[in-house]
């Protein structure tokens, strides 16, 4: 399939095809990694962003490729179907811009809020495709001018805010997805300059690296978007490991708590029988010799008998403190 040339001056075959079949790389990518979206709101954001990166460039797909062919020519300019694909086309764009400032800023300050904080951003993004789709005069090339007004700045911020990170939270995941937003930033400044050479002196000589550049921005955009969205991958991998290590360090504690509950005594805080079963302790002493000394409290009956168990508790702790003074750093005291 072949696209007509006069239809088609920037956006390549290939690459416009190579760009869908990016694009749907990493929705595909993050659907898989969805299991590790649970209280990670930032990368649910991030997915819909890709959704409607796909969807957007679907509908130029649509509009260059598939239309001519249906149709048996190329549709005009002005033309209500063509409108209406470029609606979609800066619509989804738009979209995508929100949800990518709204997963960064997101992960940068920990907030979760819902959709409804990115209800009015929606309002603005339609709100700006229905504007830019309608004096859009010359197509697809005047919209990228009017989308580079938006993503600059948009793609700028979220670079911005993830360099400016802290120390602690600072990791290669969050520094290769802010680099990746900083090249696609600089890359749509980039177009905004080199679109409106070609719109505006499109016979002039001078403009032919321009037009080259144009031509060839599907390439670029696939590169960096796979890097971003790499970038994206992970940090969502990090952050998990790093639940993963909180969680196994809480497990750790409560082991350990779990343990010396189980081979302790509470009432002296002395190592229990089972302890001295299991040899807890007696690691030094294994292949040496050692002593044991068994001690008894008398009449402990009696006391707890005439005074309460109160006392008796006391007499028991008083005696392994007693005992406990005269051990060596080695020397163990059971009960």
């Amino acid at each position: 399939m072949q696209a007509p040339s006069e239809s088609f001056p920037v956006l390549g075959f290939v690459g416009v095809v190579s760009q869908m079949g990016g694009a749907l790389l990493l929705v595909a990518l993050f659907w898989l990694l969805r299991r590790l979206v649970l209280r990670r709101e930032y990368f649910s954001a991030w997915s819909v962003s890709w959704a409607a990166i796909a969807v957007a460039i679907g509908a130029v797909v649509i509009r260059y490729m598939l239309m001519p062919q249906i149709i048996g020519s190329s549709l005009d300019e002005r033309h209500p179907i063509t409108l209406s694909l470029y609606f979609i086309y800066q619509t989804c764009k738009g979209v995508a811009l929100v949800y990518l400032v709204r997963g960064t800023l997101m992960y940068v300050t920990g907030s979760t809020a819902a959709l409804r904080a990115t209800r009015r951003l929606w309002v603005a993004a339609v709100s700006f495709a229905l504007i830019s789709t309608w004096v859009s005069h010359t197509g697809l090339n005047e919209m990228v001018v009017w989308q580079s007004v938006v993503a600059v700045p948009a793609l700028g911020y979220c670079a911005l805010a993830l360099f400016r990170l802290p120390g602690p939270r600072r990791t290669r995941g969050s520094m290769a997805t802010g680099a990746g937003f900083a090249l696609l930033s600089a890359l749509w400044l980039m177009y905004a300059v080199t679109f409106i050479i070609v719109i505006e002196r499109p016979a002039d000589g001078a403009s032919g690296w321009a037009l080259q550049f144009a031509r060839l921005n599907p390439y670029f955009d696939i590169t960096v978007d796979l890097l971003l969205g790499y970038g994206m991958i992970l940090t969502l991998l990090e952050d998990a490991k790093h639940e993963v290590d909180d969680a196994q360090a809480e497990l750790r504690l409560t082991h350990d708590r779990l343990r010396r509950a189980a081979l302790t005594d509470s009432l002296t805080d002395s190592l229990n029988r089972r302890a001295f079963a299991d040899g807890v302790g007696l690691e030094v002493v294994r292949a040496t010799f050692g002593t044991v000394v068994m001690a008894d409290i008398d009449n402990l009956k009696r006391t707890n008998d005439r005074h309460g168990h109160s006392i008796g508790d006391q007499l028991i702790r008083y005696c392994a403190e007693v005992l406990r003074r005269e051990l060596r750093s080695y020397d163990k005291l059971y009960r």
